[in-house]
């Protein structure tokens, strides 16, 4: 339990160090169960659109809290020239403006086909001027083939919706 508190008040001082507007994440994070789309203004310059009772918040965390992909876009900002990035199942569209931010003349195309996501995505980028001219957004899945299927979105946990074909 101590370890639990431990890390609950490490997430706090890190929203407070890395969020200009740490007031407003930090309600996020408290009063999950009301819905709503806050904007989160990051010290770093990006601007991400969070959904409340969702689990957008992890997404941020993973990426932007818990090093997640650090690896790959330190190699990705080593790059010489225009590197081209993929984004696959691109979610909110956080990687795809870490990717961004990471090299100046990176160009990232980004797939997300659910609908919720790919407004918040869109919102996102538009957010952050900066990287918007080079983040291509398709509204579509990436696979094997090519074909029709059924997209179904959870909610609660946007980062689990997918496509589910009938072979």
């Amino acid at each position: 339990m101590q370890e639990y508190r431990a890390n609950k008040l490490r997430t706090a001082l890190d929203i407070v160090r890395r969020i200009e507007n740490w007031p407003t994440a930090l309600a996020l994070r408290l009063r999950r169960h009301r819905p709503g789309l806050r904007l989160l203004a990051f010290r770093n310059g990006l601007n991400v659109g969070c959904r409340r009772d969702t689990r957008d918040w992890d997404v941020i965390h993973e990426l932007l809290f818990a090093g997640g992909y650090d690896r790959a876009l330190q190699a990705l900002s080593l790059l010489l020239g225009e590197p081209v990035v993929l984004d696959l199942g691109s979610n909110i569209g956080l990687f795809s403006l870490r990717a961004a931010a990471a090299h100046p003349r990176a160009q990232v195309h980004a797939f997300e086909p659910g609908p919720p996501n790919y407004r918040l995505f869109d919102i996102n980028r538009l957010a952050n001027p900066s990287l918007a001219d080079r983040i291509h957004l398709h509204r579509e899945a990436v696979a094997g083939e090519e074909r029709t299927t059924e997209w179904r979105f959870d909610d609660r946990n946007p980062g689990a919706s997918g496509l589910y074909g009938q072979g």
